[in-house]
């Protein structure tokens, strides 16, 4: 299984996630929004979702 977790520093959503997804023994990919403006922009666009996390499993 391939996920990856976009996210924001001071986000508890976000550590709340990777927490669970730590508990379940799921490894994942972090990839950090906080600095990446134009990134998270293309992002929030490509999956229509303007909040993080976003959470994207097995993505082909």
């Amino acid at each position: 299984m391939n996920v990856k977790v976009y996210s924001t520093q001071y986000c508890p959503f976000c550590d709340a996630a990777k927490n669970l997804l730590k508990s379940l023994d799921i490894e994942y990919e972090e990839i950090d929004l906080t600095d990446e403006l134009e990134e998270r922009l293309e992002i929030s666009t490509k999956y229509n979702w303007r909040t993080v996390p976003i959470i994207i499993i097995n993505e082909n």
